[in-house]
Protein backbone atom coordinates (compact mmCIF):
# COMPACT_ATOMS: atom_id res chain seq x y z
CA UNK A 1 0.00 0.00 0.00
CA UNK A 2 2.74 2.09 0.52
CA UNK A 3 4.49 2.30 -3.11
CA UNK A 4 0.60 2.99 -4.00
CA UNK A 5 0.98 6.08 -1.76
CA UNK A 6 4.01 7.05 -3.05
CA UNK A 7 3.13 6.76 -7.07
CA UNK A 8 -0.70 8.36 -6.54
CA UNK A 9 0.22 11.70 -6.02
CA UNK A 10 -2.60 12.15 -3.61
CA UNK A 11 0.00 13.00 -0.58
CA UNK A 12 2.60 15.86 -1.25
CA UNK A 13 4.77 13.71 1.56
CA UNK A 14 4.69 10.78 2.89
CA UNK A 15 6.76 9.96 6.07
CA UNK A 16 7.05 5.91 7.20
CA UNK A 17 7.87 5.80 11.07
CA UNK A 18 9.18 2.57 12.23
CA UNK A 19 8.90 2.48 15.97
CA UNK A 20 11.40 0.00 17.57
CA UNK A 21 9.16 -2.64 19.37
CA UNK A 22 7.93 -2.25 23.12
CA UNK A 23 9.68 -4.51 25.64
CA UNK A 24 13.41 -3.58 26.58
CA UNK A 25 14.66 -6.46 25.57
CA UNK A 26 13.18 -6.35 22.43
CA UNK A 27 14.57 -3.13 22.00
CA UNK A 28 17.95 -4.05 22.91
CA UNK A 29 17.60 -6.89 20.31
CA UNK A 30 16.04 -4.88 17.00
CA UNK A 31 18.74 -2.51 17.79
CA UNK A 32 21.62 -4.71 17.40
CA UNK A 33 20.90 -6.35 14.65
CA UNK A 34 19.19 -2.83 12.53
CA UNK A 35 21.73 -0.46 14.40
CA UNK A 36 19.76 2.84 13.85
CA UNK A 37 22.56 4.57 15.16
CA UNK A 38 24.38 4.35 12.60
CA UNK A 39 24.20 6.35 8.75
CA UNK A 40 23.79 4.69 5.65
CA UNK A 41 24.25 6.25 2.22
CA UNK A 42 20.47 7.32 2.32
CA UNK A 43 20.97 8.85 5.90
CA UNK A 44 19.41 12.70 5.29
CA UNK A 45 20.04 13.78 9.75
CA UNK A 46 20.23 11.98 12.69
CA UNK A 47 19.43 12.38 16.18
CA UNK A 48 19.96 11.06 19.83
CA UNK A 49 17.37 8.59 19.55
CA UNK A 50 16.02 8.79 15.86
CA UNK A 51 17.27 8.23 12.57
CA UNK A 52 15.96 9.56 8.96
CA UNK A 53 16.28 8.21 5.71
CA UNK A 54 15.52 9.31 2.21
CA UNK A 55 13.78 7.01 -0.62
CA UNK A 56 16.07 6.62 -3.26
CA UNK A 57 13.19 6.80 -5.48
CA UNK A 58 10.41 8.63 -4.35
CA UNK A 59 11.69 12.01 -3.32
CA UNK A 60 8.17 12.56 -1.60
CA UNK A 61 8.76 10.04 1.51
CA UNK A 62 11.56 9.68 4.30
CA UNK A 63 11.59 6.60 6.85
CA UNK A 64 12.34 7.65 10.45
CA UNK A 65 13.52 5.06 13.14
CA UNK A 66 12.94 5.81 16.28
CA UNK A 67 12.94 4.91 20.19
CA UNK A 68 9.11 5.61 21.35
CA UNK A 69 6.99 8.60 20.22
CA UNK A 70 9.07 11.12 21.72
CA UNK A 71 11.38 10.47 19.80
CA UNK A 72 9.17 10.20 16.63
CA UNK A 73 7.74 13.66 17.61
CA UNK A 74 11.58 14.92 17.61
CA UNK A 75 12.25 13.37 14.01
CA UNK A 76 8.71 15.13 12.63
CA UNK A 77 9.12 18.08 13.88
CA UNK A 78 12.83 18.38 12.47
CA UNK A 79 11.42 17.07 9.30
CA UNK A 80 9.15 20.38 9.34
CA UNK A 81 6.17 17.65 9.55
CA UNK A 82 2.88 19.64 11.84
CA UNK A 83 1.22 16.62 12.83
CA UNK A 84 -2.29 18.42 13.31
CA UNK A 85 -2.18 18.88 9.32
CA UNK A 86 -1.10 15.09 9.09
CA UNK A 87 -2.97 12.05 8.18
CA UNK A 88 -1.57 9.25 10.32
CA UNK A 89 -1.97 5.79 8.91
CA UNK A 90 -1.10 3.04 11.43
CA UNK A 91 -1.25 -0.84 12.12
CA UNK A 92 0.14 -1.08 15.23
CA UNK A 93 -2.93 -1.21 18.31
CA UNK A 94 -0.20 -0.19 21.04
CA UNK A 95 0.60 2.75 19.55
CA UNK A 96 -2.82 4.18 18.73
CA UNK A 97 -3.51 6.15 21.79
CA UNK A 98 -0.27 8.14 21.65
CA UNK A 99 -0.82 9.20 18.25
CA UNK A 100 -4.27 9.98 18.80
CA UNK A 101 -3.21 12.12 21.70
CA UNK A 102 -0.80 14.15 19.45
CA UNK A 103 -3.74 15.40 17.74
CA UNK A 104 -3.35 14.51 13.92
CA UNK A 105 -5.88 15.73 11.35
CA UNK A 106 -7.03 11.97 11.03
CA UNK A 107 -6.17 9.20 12.19
CA UNK A 108 -6.53 5.94 9.99
CA UNK A 109 -6.33 2.47 11.59
CA UNK A 110 -5.16 -0.79 9.46
CA UNK A 111 -5.85 -3.79 11.17
CA UNK A 112 -3.76 -6.58 9.91
CA UNK A 113 -4.15 -9.30 13.02
CA UNK A 114 -5.98 -9.80 15.58
CA UNK A 115 -2.76 -9.14 17.89
CA UNK A 116 -5.18 -10.51 21.36
CA UNK A 117 -4.73 -14.25 19.94
CA UNK A 118 -1.01 -13.68 18.65
CA UNK A 119 1.09 -15.70 20.63
CA UNK A 120 3.88 -12.98 20.97
CA UNK A 121 1.60 -10.68 22.38
CA UNK A 122 -0.23 -12.98 25.28
CA UNK A 123 1.03 -10.88 27.70
CA UNK A 124 -0.49 -7.70 26.61
CA UNK A 125 -3.80 -8.81 26.46
CA UNK A 126 -5.47 -6.35 28.26
CA UNK A 127 -3.89 -3.51 26.98
CA UNK A 128 -4.43 -4.40 23.45
CA UNK A 129 -8.56 -4.94 24.54
CA UNK A 130 -8.28 -1.41 25.84
CA UNK A 131 -6.53 0.22 22.29
CA UNK A 132 -9.11 -1.74 20.38
CA UNK A 133 -11.66 0.19 22.26
CA UNK A 134 -10.04 3.36 22.14
CA UNK A 135 -9.48 2.78 18.05
CA UNK A 136 -13.08 1.60 17.90
CA UNK A 137 -14.23 5.49 19.69
CA UNK A 138 -11.45 7.60 18.36
CA UNK A 139 -10.32 6.52 14.84
CA UNK A 140 -11.72 8.31 11.86
CA UNK A 141 -11.35 5.47 9.69
CA UNK A 142 -10.64 1.44 10.30
CA UNK A 143 -9.62 -0.88 7.60
CA UNK A 144 -9.56 -4.60 8.19
CA UNK A 145 -7.54 -7.61 6.20
CA UNK A 146 -10.63 -10.03 6.78
CA UNK A 147 -14.09 -10.16 7.83
CA UNK A 148 -13.58 -12.05 11.39
CA UNK A 149 -11.86 -8.96 12.65
CA UNK A 150 -14.96 -6.47 11.76
CA UNK A 151 -16.41 -7.85 14.81
CA UNK A 152 -13.60 -6.46 17.29
CA UNK A 153 -14.87 -2.74 16.03
CA UNK A 154 -18.33 -3.44 16.50
CA UNK A 155 -18.91 -3.11 12.45
CA UNK A 156 -19.44 0.25 12.55
CA UNK A 157 -20.26 2.48 9.31
CA UNK A 158 -16.49 3.64 9.24
CA UNK A 159 -14.61 -0.18 9.42
CA UNK A 160 -14.32 -1.25 6.21
CA UNK A 161 -13.50 -4.96 4.98
CA UNK A 162 -10.12 -4.38 2.05
CA UNK A 163 -8.52 -7.35 1.79
CA UNK A 164 -4.19 -7.61 1.47
CA UNK A 165 -3.50 -7.70 -2.40
CA UNK A 166 -0.30 -8.21 -4.59
CA UNK A 167 2.24 -6.29 -6.28
CA UNK A 168 1.02 -8.36 -9.32
CA UNK A 169 3.82 -7.46 -12.33
CA UNK A 170 6.86 -8.08 -9.48
CA UNK A 171 5.37 -11.77 -8.65
CA UNK A 172 4.16 -12.28 -12.31
CA UNK A 173 7.93 -12.18 -13.60
CA UNK A 174 8.17 -15.45 -16.25
CA UNK A 175 10.62 -17.72 -15.63
CA UNK A 176 12.45 -17.20 -18.39
CA UNK A 177 13.76 -13.76 -16.59
CA UNK A 178 14.60 -15.56 -13.28
CA UNK A 179 17.99 -17.10 -12.52
CA UNK A 180 17.40 -18.35 -8.69
CA UNK A 181 19.64 -18.13 -6.50
CA UNK A 182 18.04 -21.48 -5.23
CA UNK A 183 19.96 -23.29 -8.11
CA UNK A 184 18.34 -26.13 -10.01
CA UNK A 185 16.77 -28.88 -8.89
CA UNK A 186 15.35 -32.08 -10.23
CA UNK A 187 12.74 -33.28 -7.39
CA UNK A 188 9.62 -32.23 -6.95
CA UNK A 189 10.11 -28.73 -4.51
CA UNK A 190 6.98 -28.13 -1.44
CA UNK A 191 7.75 -24.65 -0.67
CA UNK A 192 6.36 -22.26 1.94
CA UNK A 193 7.55 -18.29 2.56
CA UNK A 194 6.38 -16.09 5.18
CA UNK A 195 7.32 -15.79 9.09
CA UNK A 196 7.79 -19.04 10.52
CA UNK A 197 5.93 -18.93 13.87
CA UNK A 198 3.94 -21.31 16.34
CA UNK A 199 0.56 -20.55 13.93
CA UNK A 200 2.33 -23.06 11.54
CA UNK A 201 0.76 -27.19 12.66
CA UNK A 202 4.23 -28.62 12.49
CA UNK A 203 2.90 -32.08 13.19
CA UNK A 204 0.97 -31.68 10.20
CA UNK A 205 4.53 -30.80 9.06
CA UNK A 206 6.02 -33.79 10.28
CA UNK A 207 3.83 -36.32 8.85
CA UNK A 208 3.63 -35.09 5.05
CA UNK A 209 7.72 -34.20 4.92
CA UNK A 210 8.23 -38.07 6.25
CA UNK A 211 5.47 -39.24 3.98
CA UNK A 212 7.14 -37.93 0.98
CA UNK A 213 10.73 -38.42 1.08
CA UNK A 214 10.54 -37.93 -3.11
CA UNK A 215 9.68 -34.28 -2.36
CA UNK A 216 11.80 -31.58 -0.88
CA UNK A 217 10.57 -29.08 1.58
CA UNK A 218 11.71 -25.30 1.49
CA UNK A 219 11.00 -22.95 3.71
CA UNK A 220 11.71 -19.26 2.88
CA UNK A 221 11.11 -16.58 5.74
CA UNK A 222 12.59 -15.39 9.10
CA UNK A 223 12.39 -18.10 12.19
CA UNK A 224 10.49 -16.63 15.54
CA UNK A 225 11.68 -17.79 18.77
CA UNK A 226 8.47 -19.90 19.60
CA UNK A 227 9.07 -22.32 16.20
CA UNK A 228 12.93 -22.52 16.83
CA UNK A 229 12.35 -26.43 18.64
CA UNK A 230 10.22 -27.40 15.90
CA UNK A 231 12.69 -26.30 13.11
CA UNK A 232 15.81 -27.67 15.15
CA UNK A 233 13.47 -30.98 14.67
CA UNK A 234 12.72 -30.56 10.99
CA UNK A 235 16.00 -29.49 9.82
CA UNK A 236 17.38 -33.13 11.11
CA UNK A 237 14.89 -34.66 7.94
CA UNK A 238 17.18 -34.64 4.84
CA UNK A 239 14.59 -33.56 2.84
CA UNK A 240 14.15 -30.14 4.39
CA UNK A 241 15.97 -26.94 3.86
CA UNK A 242 15.45 -23.44 5.90
CA UNK A 243 16.57 -20.88 3.89
CA UNK A 244 16.53 -17.58 5.82
CA UNK A 245 15.01 -14.74 5.21
CA UNK A 246 14.80 -13.54 1.21
CA UNK A 247 14.87 -9.98 -0.06
CA UNK A 248 12.14 -8.41 -1.75
CA UNK A 249 13.39 -7.98 -4.96
CA UNK A 250 14.10 -11.84 -5.43
CA UNK A 251 10.80 -13.44 -3.81
CA UNK A 252 9.71 -13.72 -6.76
CA UNK A 253 12.72 -15.89 -7.88
CA UNK A 254 12.27 -18.02 -4.63
CA UNK A 255 8.25 -18.86 -6.26
CA UNK A 256 9.12 -19.74 -9.10
CA UNK A 257 11.43 -22.18 -7.74
CA UNK A 258 8.42 -23.74 -5.98
CA UNK A 259 6.73 -26.81 -7.87
CA UNK A 260 3.65 -26.75 -5.29
CA UNK A 261 3.48 -23.90 -2.23
CA UNK A 262 2.13 -24.28 1.01
CA UNK A 263 -0.14 -22.95 3.85
CA UNK A 264 -0.03 -25.05 6.64
CA UNK A 265 -1.46 -23.03 9.16
CA UNK A 266 -3.20 -24.13 12.47
CA UNK A 267 -7.18 -23.37 12.35
CA UNK A 268 -7.65 -20.99 15.77
CA UNK A 269 -8.56 -17.78 16.66
CA UNK A 270 -5.72 -16.36 15.50
CA UNK A 271 -5.60 -17.69 11.90
CA UNK A 272 -9.10 -16.67 11.84
CA UNK A 273 -8.43 -13.32 11.89
CA UNK A 274 -5.95 -13.08 8.86
CA UNK A 275 -5.73 -12.49 5.10
CA UNK A 276 -2.53 -14.72 4.08
CA UNK A 277 -0.16 -12.14 2.24
CA UNK A 278 1.44 -15.09 0.96
CA UNK A 279 -1.74 -16.52 -0.89
CA UNK A 280 -2.06 -13.83 -3.55
CA UNK A 281 1.93 -13.56 -4.17
CA UNK A 282 1.12 -17.39 -4.84
CA UNK A 283 -1.37 -16.75 -7.02
CA UNK A 284 0.72 -13.97 -9.03
CA UNK A 285 3.45 -16.44 -9.53
CA UNK A 286 1.05 -18.93 -10.98
CA UNK A 287 2.08 -21.87 -8.18
CA UNK A 288 -0.58 -24.87 -7.15
CA UNK A 289 -1.22 -24.33 -3.72
CA UNK A 290 -2.65 -26.16 -0.82
CA UNK A 291 -3.37 -25.04 2.21
CA UNK A 292 -5.62 -25.35 5.52
CA UNK A 293 -9.25 -23.20 5.67
CA UNK A 294 -7.60 -19.94 7.13
CA UNK A 295 -9.70 -17.02 7.15
CA UNK A 296 -9.09 -15.89 3.00
CA UNK A 297 -8.03 -18.81 1.38
CA UNK A 298 -11.78 -19.79 0.93
CA UNK A 299 -12.64 -17.25 -1.76
CA UNK A 300 -10.58 -19.14 -3.83
CA UNK A 301 -12.14 -22.63 -3.62
CA UNK A 302 -11.90 -23.26 -7.39
CA UNK A 303 -7.79 -22.71 -7.41
CA UNK A 304 -6.54 -23.60 -4.22
CA UNK A 305 -6.38 -27.61 -2.77
CA UNK A 306 -7.91 -27.38 0.85
CA UNK A 307 -7.04 -29.87 4.16
CA UNK A 308 -7.38 -30.38 6.83
CA UNK A 309 -5.52 -33.46 8.34
CA UNK A 310 -2.45 -34.21 7.47
CA UNK A 311 -3.28 -37.60 5.39
CA UNK A 312 -5.51 -35.00 3.22
CA UNK A 313 -2.40 -32.58 2.97
CA UNK A 314 -0.31 -35.17 1.42
CA UNK A 315 -2.97 -35.96 -0.74
CA UNK A 316 -3.67 -32.96 -2.10
CA UNK A 317 -0.03 -32.00 -2.44
CA UNK A 318 -0.14 -35.41 -4.54
CA UNK A 319 -3.32 -34.22 -6.74
CA UNK A 320 -1.77 -30.53 -7.53
CA UNK A 321 1.49 -31.81 -8.84
CA UNK A 322 -0.47 -34.58 -11.23
CA UNK A 323 -2.92 -32.40 -12.32
CA UNK A 324 -1.00 -28.78 -12.56
CA UNK A 325 -1.07 -27.65 -16.61
CA UNK A 326 -0.84 -24.62 -18.54
CA UNK A 327 -4.55 -23.77 -18.29
CA UNK A 328 -4.31 -23.79 -14.65
CA UNK A 329 -0.97 -21.81 -14.12
CA UNK A 330 -3.03 -19.09 -16.33
CA UNK A 331 -5.78 -19.10 -14.54
CA UNK A 332 -3.87 -18.31 -11.12
CA UNK A 333 -2.46 -15.64 -12.48
CA UNK A 334 -5.08 -13.99 -14.16
CA UNK A 335 -7.18 -14.17 -10.91
CA UNK A 336 -4.24 -12.74 -8.78
CA UNK A 337 -4.59 -9.43 -11.53
CA UNK A 338 -7.85 -8.86 -9.79
CA UNK A 339 -5.96 -8.64 -6.64
CA UNK A 340 -3.52 -6.03 -7.41
CA UNK A 341 -2.85 -3.48 -4.68
CA UNK A 342 -3.71 -0.76 -7.16
CA UNK A 343 -7.06 -2.01 -7.53
CA UNK A 344 -7.21 -2.07 -3.33
CA UNK A 345 -5.99 1.28 -3.78
CA UNK A 346 -8.57 2.83 -5.67
CA UNK A 347 -11.10 0.80 -3.28
CA UNK A 348 -9.22 2.95 -0.42
CA UNK A 349 -8.80 6.29 -2.37
CA UNK A 350 -12.89 5.89 -2.30
CA UNK A 351 -13.49 5.49 1.28
CA UNK A 352 -11.42 8.47 2.37
CA UNK A 353 -12.54 10.52 -0.49
CA UNK A 354 -16.14 9.96 0.90
CA UNK A 355 -15.17 10.69 4.28
CA UNK A 356 -13.49 13.79 3.18
CA UNK A 357 -10.08 13.00 4.16
CA UNK A 358 -8.79 13.94 0.98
Amino acid sequence: MLRQLQTSNVFERIVSVDVLPISRSKVLRVALSSRPWRKNMHTQMRGASYRIDSDPVNSNTSYVTAYGMRSVQRALKTLNVDIHESIVWSYDPLSAEAILDLKPKAFIFDAVDNWMEHPAYTQYTDRLAEAYRTITERADIIFTVSEGLLDIFERRSNVFFVPNGVDYEHFAATDSTLQSFIGEHERPVIGYHGVIQSRMNFSLLDYIIDKHPEYDFHFVGPVWKDAKDDVKRLCKKKNVRFLGSVPYLKLPETLHTFDCAIIPHKIDAFTHSMNPLKLYEYLAAGVPIVATPVAGVDQFQDLVHFAVSPEDFSREIQQALSTESSTLRKRRMSMAQHHAWSKRFDVVRTILKNADIL
